[in-house]
């Protein structure tokens, strides 16, 4: 449940994001063919409140037969000017979405990347941000045995930054087929394996364990990689954590003091230049294990930082993972241990233990920080013990005696 008066600012805000508003909305915005399609299901997808300022929220809607396959998406805006719904296709940010949820359009594309022939496709959307990025999956069915690819339509800097990268990573991401500049689309193969996601929500098996050291063997020749990128600064992070704070202070003030202290001694200390490859926003779910091994995913956020950055996101979501279920302390604590023995071996080097516990505490206070821009109630409760985990990192190492 949300709070009252969500923002004065923002009026609007609160239907925003109240399903059967935004069911309705999408009535009014169907613009054919046919007339529009009853809802059966509207779930939320993502939310970002800007206080004040702006309150962006996607919803996935479910039709009822007869209707387009798949789900469908709607977008709502908040601003102090008005609210804006809109469909998927009509992301006035990503001018090539229109294009590329078009199945018309798209068939030929896919013919092409595929080499073969494509009689059809079917569109779904997995993610999405409006104005940012869309995830798709195009199912293809020659001779009816399906098949999945997957693409990613960004903004144009961001689509040709990462059509560059993609190849340079070579076999540790998933082929590219197809690139479409002009729609800022890129496509690629479906990894054809699960997500690593799992593992260390109950007690880690042995298989378990081996994919787990499979991962950080990767994370380790990511990391060994001569790749160029722009850098991620231990100062930048700092920085990026001061935008949480103002929807945290909303509703929780003293929360939010506690995050701008945390992110001050953060920029106390000082940053490297020891930077390597990385991806930027690694965590267990951002590896599928394939056939041929385990791969990456959601590359887009990749960058130069201290390696000490990536693992440290992984263990703070680790950790967020036994704050929230904590039953699964032990399985957590296995698998940390595992990743970072396989990682310091595969790497041939150690990994700098204060630095580790610098990066972990900064994603731990980056967790706790977007509970509240993105109205996770029922979790902001638990927000005091993510940020008291952080501080007890930050705090000086005891020292062996």
């Amino acid at each position: 449940m949300l709070p009252p008066e969500l923002d004065p600012a923002l009026p609007a805000a609160e239907a925003a994001v109240d399903t059967a508003a935004v069911a309705d909305a999408f009535l009014r915005c169907w613009q054919g063919p046919g007339p529009a399609p009853s809802v059966r299901e509207c779930a939320p997808a993502y939310v970002r409140w800007w206080p004040g300022a702006e309150l962006v929220a996607t919803f996935t809607l479910k039709l009822e037969a007869p209707s387009p396959p798949g789900a469908t998406l709607i977008s709502v805006s908040v601003r102090p000017e008005g609210t804006r719904y809109a469909l998927l296709a009509a992301d006035i940010g990503l001018d090539g979405l229109s294009r590329a949820t078009d199945p018309t359009a798209m068939t030929p594309v896919l013919r092409d990347a595929l080499r073969r022939d494509i009689p059809a496709c079917a569109i779904t959307p997995v993610r999405y941000r409006p104005m940012r990025r869309c995830v798709l999956r195009f199912d293809v069915a020659p001779d009816a045995a399906s098949e999945s690819v997957y693409g990613k339509v960004l903004r144009a800097t961001e689509a040709t930054a990462l059509a560059v990268t993609l190849p340079l990573l070579g076999d540790m991401v998933a082929p590219v087929l197809a690139t479409v500049p002009q729609w800022g689309l890129i496509i690629q193969a479906s990894t054809g394996g699960d997500s690593l996601n799992r593992v260390g929500k109950s007690a880690a098996t042995h298989s378990d364990l081996e994919m787990v050291a499979g991962a950080a063997r990767l994370l380790a020749r990511l990391h060994g990689a001569s790749i160029d990128a722009a850098s991620r600064t231990l100062q930048d992070d700092a920085h990026s954590l001061l935008e949480f704070a103002p929807a945290c202070e909303r509703f929780a003030p003293g929360v939010a003091a506690r995050l701008r202290d945390a992110a001050g001694r953060v920029g106390s200390f000082p940053s490297s230049d020891d930077l390597v490859p990385s991806h930027g926003a690694f965590r267990l779910d951002q590896v599928h294990i394939t056939q041929r091994g385990p791969v990456l995913i959601d590359v887009d956020s990749f960058c130069a930082s201290e390696r000490e950055r990536d693992l440290g996101n992984l263990f703070a979501y680790l950790c967020w993972r036994a704050i929230r279920r904590p039953d699964a302390g032990d399985a957590v604590d296995s698998v940390r241990t595992q990743f970072l023995s396989a990682y310091e071996r595969a790497a041939s080097r150690r990994v700098d233990a204060e630095r580790l516990r610098l990066y972990e505490a900064v994603s731990l206070l980056k967790i706790a920080g977007r509970r509240y821009p993105r109205l996770k109630t029922a979790e902001w409760p638990l927000v005091p013990q993510l940020i008291d985990a952080a501080i007890t990192l930050l705090a000086p190492a005891p020292v062996a005696r």
